[in-house]
């Protein structure tokens, strides 16, 4: 029987192995996943499939060929509701791994530092789509066989892809427009309550106070923040509070 590196979904958000972790995944179970963060980043790289992805105040369509990176303690989870199950391959990165690496080569900085400001995800050109998916196909056989030298051949690969990741990010055209959450009626669009929450985030903060603020009825920002945030707007301020803690 051909041997497959396709794996059972994990719903576990810590790592257990030191400095990375990929898995690859086909199947529909991502949408089991409620808003989360961890203290690791995570890059989210599609095969097959579609669906979409929020991360933040901000939804993205990922299709075969989108690389989303999450920096740690960013709230983020895929909107139910997708068609079919999605081929991907999911790697997480410790912040120590992530400091070695960008202490070896300085250009890596530039998605760490300008990906918040540029747009977390980048659309990999159908040339180079083989290529990288042959460099996650490496670092997870790696992962599952090791050997000698096993940690060091998983460094060299993981220089490889962010090295990859930054000359793609350099590309002026290859940022994708990041989809806002959207206006309800006539009140504020759900983006700007969610930059209030993020800027005032020590502040004292309430559902009714936000609603009044943005002019929604309490009632009508809750559904709204349950419609395309899988959580109540208390619900998200108590996990922001707690990301912001961590």
């Amino acid at each position: 029987m051909e041997k497959t590196s396709i794996l059972p979904m994990t719903y576990r958000q810590t790592m257990e192995k030191e400095g990375c972790e990929i898995f690859h995944y086909f199947d529909r179970a991502l949408y089991g996943v409620p808003l989360h963060h961890h203290d690791f980043y995570e890059v989210y790289y599609i095969l097959r499939g579609e669906t979409d992805y929020v991360l933040e105040e901000r939804c993205y369509h990922l299709c075969p060929g989108s690389l989303l990176l999450i920096a740690p303690h960013e709230l983020h989870c895929p909107k139910d509701g997708g068609t079919g199950p999605i081929e991907r391959f999911v790697l997480w990165v410790s912040i120590p791994q992530m400091i070695f690496l960008s202490e070896r080569i300085p250009a890596i900085n530039y998605i760490l530092s300008k990906h918040r400001n540029r747009g977390s995800m980048l659309a990999v050109e159908k040339e180079r789509q083989s290529a990288l998916q042959t460099l996650f196909e490496a670092l997870f056989h790696e992962q599952q066989e090791g050997g000698e030298h096993s940690n060091l051949m998983l460094k060299a690969l993981l220089m490889q892809l962010f090295i990859c990741f930054k000359r793609m990010a350099a590309e002026e055209d290859n940022m994708p427009d990041r989809a806002r959450l959207p206006r309800k009626s006539g009140a504020a669009p759900l983006y700007e309550v969610i930059d209030y929450i993020q800027q005032n985030i020590v502040s004292p903060l309430d559902v009714s106070s936000l609603a009044r603020c943005f002019y929604y009825s309490p009632g009508t920002l809750t559904r709204h923040f349950k419609k395309y945030m899988g959580i109540t707007a208390g619900e998200y301020i108590r996990k922001k509070r707690l990301a912001v803690a961590r």
